[in-house]
């Protein structure tokens, strides 16, 4: 492979850096303000500050600092208890978090009880807050779910009927999903027939299949063995049902993000983006990126799955400059590095007497990264 890094030429005059969280020990918003810190710190007086994030943990924090308006929902949590959930509103385009409603995180004890009933109700619950708010721009990303419910609860929230061969309502979670027998969308809510609706998804696993949600996602849930079996056996017979009623989704990729949540989405006829690519556009970023001589941008861990659609991919990839990078740690070769289209990179473990002082004290390290890569 060829690398695609752009040359760099004498010292940058403006620089924008874009960094996603460094998880442990940054937010976005602070490992941009620290970077900041560091390239002003070299005397380059025009700084712009853009906090990233790849569509999971910390998106609506990036969302928010790009001037989005907080908003808050009382919905199901995926055991029904109730929860409150964030959600963003900025350009006038809704941005909800589907872990806020049904994350793993909100699961006090994950097994195989709650493997088998966690829902997405309260997702549901989340698009019918964006709706009754008045939008009709509407972006979910997904990831962290505890459910593997093929996404069955979020449509029954907005008016499907699931039912199984004696004609009874289908109950809740992953673990009903066997006795499916047919799925009618004609009560859904009508205001979705208008709705843009975007999905925001960094995995490209299916439904159903070996790759597919709950063989790869259950056990991350509590799901043992056979469990993990049934919820198979339930997403292929959701998918069945569902393929049946003109909507062919099993094989879809992407289609078995946050325990197809993503599929019950893309049934509401949702377009699929990458969350990196959703908070770039939502953001403002592009367009800093084509007027600017470097960018900077960072994460946690800067490894093998950083390139499959994280921020530092996606920055990279975009950016018509110089590009680089700054990491809690790196373990990408500098071949790999180049490749990804990342000029300059520097590791705060390399730099920090301790992987304790890395963590603990990152922002200083952070911002001392910044001043050696700019100077």
């Amino acid at each position: 492979m060829v690398a695609r890094t752009h040359p760099v030429s004498g010292p940058p005059r403006d620089v924008v850096v874009a960094p996603d969280k460094f998880k442990g020990s940054m937010t976005a918003p602070v490992a941009a303000a620290a970077l900041a810190e560091g390239v002003r710190a070299s005397g380059i007086e025009v700084v712009h500050t853009v906090p990233m994030a790849d569509g999971g943990e910390g998106t609506l924090d990036a969302l928010l600092a790009a001037g989005g308006q907080e908003h808050t929902a009382r919905v199901r949590g995926p055991l029904h208890d109730p929860v409150t959930a964030r959600w963003v509103s900025l350009g006038g385009r809704a941005y909800l978090e589907a872990a806020q409603a049904n994350g793993l995180a909100l699961v006090a004890a994950a097994g195989t009880r709650s493997a088998l009933a966690a829902c997405t109700c309260g997702v549901g619950d989340l698009i019918k807050a964006a709706l009754d708010a008045g939008h009709r721009d509407v972006a979910v990303t997904v990831g962290g779910s505890a459910a593997t419910d093929g996404g069955a609860g979020l449509l029954r929230t907005l008016g499907a009927r699931i039912t199984s061969a004696d004609g009874g309502e289908v109950g809740c979670g992953g673990g009903a999903l066997t006795s499916v027998a047919s799925v009618s969308l004609a009560g859904l809510d009508p205001r979705l027939r208008n709705l843009a609706l975007q999905v925001a998804t960094d995995v490209d696993n299916p439904l159903v299949g070996e790759q597919g949600s709950a063989a790869v996602y259950a056990p991350q849930k509590g799901a043992d063995g056979p469990t993990v079996e049934f919820l198979v056996a339930g997403l292929r017979q959701w998918a069945a049902v569902l393929d049946a009623a003109g909507h062919p989704i099993a094989h879809r990729p992407g289609g078995g993000a946050a325990g197809g949540t993503a599929a019950a989405l893309m049934v509401l006829g949702a377009d699929v983006v990458t969350g990196a690519r959703l908070v770039m556009d939502a953001s403002g970023l592009l367009p800093l990126l084509a007027s600017v001589d470097v960018v900077i941008t960072g994460e946690g861990s800067l490894d093998a799955q950083s390139l499959r659609g994280k921020v530092v991919a996606a920055v990279a990839a975009a950016a018509p400059c110089p590009v680089y990078a700054v990491a809690g740690r790196i373990e990408l070769s500098a071949q790999a590095l180049a490749d990804a289209g990342i000029s300059r990179s520097l590791a705060l473990v390399d730099l920090a007497p301790s992987v304790r002082s890395a963590m603990d004290d990152a922002p200083r390290w952070a911002a001392h990264a910044a001043r050696l890569l700019t100077s």
